[in-house]
């Protein structure tokens, strides 16, 4: 364990091992976003992979045991990369409900269409793989139900928190986001970007309509 600490401290060129290992490591993500977003996880290889990052194969097992663990580390980063910035939208004043939705929405819609890889991974190379890249996808998309969710309580807050985080209406705004995001990608993005953000202004007018209701149903009963 010392020898392997004292390699990392260990400087070439005034750059540390263990600097460089992070350069290699992060070249194997680009890679792996190109080998899964393009020709897909089945067909890639770890060697196709290590030969797109200009790498041999012993420094792909210096930093991924496998090519699942790979696609899992690639995934993750794209969805939090889209969590971050999205909360950072959140953060940012706003001039009306439907200008924060559309705003945050729109980040995750643009990212797709800016680098179609995203799309791909996001949406179908990570269906069906193993258990473990199922739990994944899954948090992600409960992730991104909290982000619509907290979306919706800043534009709305006369909304009772309690009651529509635990309502089935955030689960209904996300898969219809979902269902948005995959019918657009499938469709090669033909639909333009300002078309796809007026639907989404559409559904915060429902969730509007939604908000105007003073009290909650299960509350309302006598």
């Amino acid at each position: 364990m010392k020898k392997q600490a004292l390699e990392k401290q260990r400087s070439y060129g005034g750059v540390r091992a263990s600097q460089r290992e992070e350069g290699r490591r992060l070249k194997l993500l680009d890679a792996g976003l190109g080998a899964f977003g393009t020709v897909g996880y089945a067909r890639s290889s770890i060697k196709g992979i290590c030969g797109l990052a200009g790498l041999t194969e012993r420094y792909f097992y210096e930093s991924f045991g496998s090519k699942e663990e790979l696609l899992l580390a690639v995934y993750g980063g794209v969805v939090e990369d889209l969590l971050a910035r999205a909360r950072e939208r959140l953060s940012q004043p706003f001039v009306s409900p439907s200008d924060l939705l559309t705003g945050v929405l729109g980040i995750y819609f643009r990212a797709m269409r800016e680098d179609p890889r995203k799309a791909r991974l996001l949406y179908f190379e990570v269906l069906g793989v193993s258990p473990a890249v199922d739990r994944a996808y899954q948090d992600a998309t409960r992730l991104l139900g909290g982000i619509v969710t907290e979306a919706v309580l800043a534009a709305f807050p006369v909304l009772d928190r309690r009651f529509f985080s635990e309502s089935i209406v955030p689960v209904g705004l996300t898969g219809a986001v979902t269902l948005m995001a995959i019918n657009w990608i499938l469709e090669g993005f033909r639909t333009p970007l300002e078309d796809i953000l007026s639907q989404v202004a559409f559904l915060a007018g429902l969730v509007e309509s939604f908000a105007g209701k003073s009290s909650p149903p299960h509350e309302a009963r006598p």
